[in-house]
C-alpha cells in the first residue's frame, strides 16, 4: 500500500468508531453539528509531508466552530472567525504535548486504538460541554479554558464566544 492509502485507511478505521460524526475528505475530517445547528465539532487528521511506506504519521486535531459567532464578530470587527477552540489531540491527553502517531507496519492497530480512545476520553467531553452554549459559558467563567486536567486555563481563544453568549461580566470572569 502507498503511504496515502495507509493514512486514509487509518483515518477510516478511526472514523468507524464515531459513527455519529460525518466523514468528509475521504475520512480525513469528521464533523458533527449540535442540535441547534450553530456549533460544529471537527476532528481532523493531518498527515506528515515526510511519509513513506515505512513511516506514516497521523496528526489528530480537534476544533470547535460557531457560525453565529462569526456573524456577530463581522458586525463589530474587521477580523472575524468562527473558531472557538482548537487543539492537537496530544495536548488534551496526559502527555500535554504535540504528538503524532505512527500508522506504518505493526504500529497501525495500536495507534488506531490509542487515537480512538483519546478522542473518546478527552475530545468528546469537550464537545459535549459545548452542546449547550449557556453551560459552556458558565463552565468557562468558573474554570477558564481548562476543559480537562491536562489543559491550561489560560487559552484565550474562546473569549469571544464567552463574550457574545455570556456578556461582558462573563468575559471578564473568563479573562481573570
Amino acid at each position: 500500500m502507498t503511504p496515502r492509502e495507509i493514512f486514509l485507511n487509518g483515518c477510516n478505521e478511526i472514523a468507524a468508531n464515531f459513527a455519529y460524526f460525518k466523514p468528509t475528505q475521504k475520512g480525513q475530517k469528521l464533523t458533527k453539528l449540535t442540535s441547534d445547528k450553530e456549533i460544529l465539532f471537527e476532528i481532523y487528521f493531518g498527515s506528515s509531508m515526510r511519509n513513506y511506506s515505512g513511516s506514516v504519521s497521523i496528526l489528530p486535531q480537534i476544533a470547535i466552530y460557531c457560525k453565529r459567532l462569526k456573524k456577530l464578530m463581522q458586525e463589530e470587527l474587521p477580523y472575524s472567525t468562527d473558531l472557538v477552540f482548537v487543539s492537537h489531540l496530544g495536548h488534551l491527553t496526559p502527555r500535554k504535548q504535540f504528538r503524532d502517531w505512527q500508522l506504518a507496519g505493526a504500529s497501525f492497530e495500536p495507534s488506531v486504538r490509542e487515537i480512538s480512545a483519546a478522542i473518546k476520553d478527552y475530545a468528546l467531553p469537550i464537545f459535549e460541554l459545548f452542546e449547550d452554549k449557556r453551560k459552556a459559558v458558565e463552565f468557562m467563567t468558573q474554570r477558564g479554558a481548562k476543559f480537562n486536567k491536562n489543559l491550561s486555563a489560560f487559552d484565550l481563544c474562546p473569549i469571544y464566544f464567552v463574550y457574545y453568549f455570556g456578556g461582558k461580566d462573563a468575559a471578564e470572569a473568563f479573562f481573570n
